[in-house]
């Protein structure tokens, strides 16, 4: 059971655990697996019923193992539509941890890869499971609850792009941002004030300042 829940755990990876696994990696897992329990055949086999294509789960496993000459005419068939050149010519272990178990099988796998040129696209983005789009559904459960249903459909999508790509900015990057912002905003001040706009009101009370409308927002989306 402990080989079992290695398995579960690696295959949940996010990306700032070390990146998800992609179909070659998971497929050594399987494999391995149901070396070591055979019941697990049924479910994690390459062509069990719960596969739903067969043929394009083994054709983006080999080409992201590097195995690409292995392509059987019904892989290929699978994977033509990622083909760069539309018109391209078809050419033992023991006593392991819950963690050891899998990383062990991983760093095997990547001792077999095979780093090779390939006339298809880069398939590292097609993962071995849906996790992504499951967080995504959660984390819009979380943002949009019932006291925010005044929520703008583009808050809502703009929020969510920024969780699920957290590990692409942090605090740097927003300070960075808002002291952007207020320096355009104190550019246009000044412009309006040099236009003659506005001669008895300040910059401050002829505009919302920037803090004030940051304010308005997040209170809004609250």
């Amino acid at each position: 059971m402990r080989k079992v829940e290695s398995v579960s755990k690696a295959l949940q990876r996010e990306v700032g655990d070390g990146g998800e696994l992609d179909l070659f990696q998971s497929r050594k897992l399987f494999t391995r697996l149901i070396g070591d329990i055979p019941e697990m055949a049924s479910h994690l086999a390459p062509k069990a019923d719960i596969v739903e294509s067969p043929h394009f789960e083994a054709a983006v496993e080999k080409v992201q193992g590097g195995k690409e000459r292995e392509l059987s005419t019904l892989e290929k068939s699978a994977l033509r539509p990622f083909l760069k050149n539309a018109a391209a010519v078809d050419d033992e272990f023991s006593d392991e941890d819950e963690v050891g178990y899998a990383d062990s099988i991983l760093e095997l796998a990547e001792t077999e890869r095979i780093v090779a040129s390939s006339k298809y696209c880069d398939l590292s983005h097609i993962t071995s499971t849906n996790n992504d789009l499951e967080r995504m559904f959660s984390q819009a459960k979380i943002i949009m609850r019932p006291h925010r249903k005044s929520m703008k459909p583009w808050r809502l999508e703009m929020l969510l792009f920024l969780r699920m790509n957290k590990h692409l900015w942090d605090v740097h990057d927003v300070h960075a941002c808002l002291k952007r912002e207020d320096e355009d905003a104190a550019a246009v001040a000044e412009v309006h004030d040099n236009s003659g706009g506005g001669a008895t009101s300040s910059p401050s009370s002829s505009a919302p300042s920037l803090s004030s409308a940051r304010i308005s927002s997040r209170s809004s989306s609250n």
